[in-house]
């Protein structure tokens, strides 16, 4: 899957758990958006079923966007 495809299905993936159609907000921070400690680790723990990929929450933390999950994502496939 490449990077644009990714970030789509992290940006559902954040329209399920946010419960609201981010639409094109990839780069609004997760938080901002209305998420909490709690819907953090309901995301990562999808992120990791979905991708295979084990994200801890320092790394949202650290980039809390869309985009900066699906770069983080796709750069942890290429590392594989």
């Amino acid at each position: 899957m490449n990077e644009s495809g990714v970030t789509a299905a992290v940006a559902a993936i954040w329209s399920h758990i946010l419960q609201r159609d981010i639409g094109g907000e990839t780069d609004e921070d997760f938080f901002a958006l209305g998420g909490s400690s709690l819907t953090a680790i309901e995301l990562l723990a999808q992120v990791e079923r979905t991708f295979g990929v084990d994200m801890g929450i320092a790394e949202l933390y650290a980039s809390p966007t869309v985009r900066g999950v699906a770069q983080r994502i796709c750069q942890s496939i290429e590392d594989r």
